[in-house]
C-alpha cells in the first residue's frame, strides 16, 4: 500500500512537471525565432555598434538617433547587410541586470544615459 500512494505521488508530480514545461513550449518557440533572427543581423548589428561606440559618444541622444537613423542604418542596408530594423544600443549589447542595477544606483531611465553607460 505504502509503494503504491508514493508511486501516486510521483506520477502526479511527473504530470505536473510535465504540464509545466508544456507551457513553456510557446515561449521556446518564440525564443528560438528571436534567436534566429538576431544570427542573421549579428554583422550589422556589431557594425553599427562598433560605429557608435567609436563616433557617438560625445554627442546628444537626438543627434545620436539621427545619425543611426538616416545614415548608418541605411548604409548598411546599401550593402545588403541584415541589421536589426529597431536597432537599439541597450538592446543589442545591453545586460539586463546590469542596467537594473544601475537604474538601483540612482541612474535615470532614459535611453541616453544607459548607451552612456555602455559606452564608458
Amino acid at each position: 500500500m505504502f509503494q503504491r500512494d508514493e508511486a501516486q505521488k510521483k506520477l502526479n508530480r511527473a504530470s505536473q512537471l510535465m504540464s509545466s514545461i508544456g507551457s513553456e513550449k510557446d515561449r521556446w518557440i518564440q525564443t528560438k525565432a528571436k534567436l534566429g533572427e538576431d544570427k542573421q543581423s549579428l554583422l550589422g548589428d556589431m557594425i553599427i555598434v562598433t560605429a557608435f561606440i567609436t563616433y557617438l559618444g560625445p554627442f546628444e541622444g537626438k543627434y545620436r538617433n539621427q545619425i543611426l537613423r538616416e545614415k548608418w542604418q541605411p548604409l548598411v542596408g546599401k550593402y545588403k547587410i541584415k541589421h536589426s530594423p529597431d536597432f537599439s544600443l541597450k538592446n543589442i549589447i545591453g545586460d539586463e541586470e546590469v542596467m537594473a542595477n544601475w537604474s538601483i544606483q540612482g541612474l535615470p531611465n532614459e535611453n541616453v544615459s544607459f548607451e552612456n553607460m555602455i559606452i564608458m
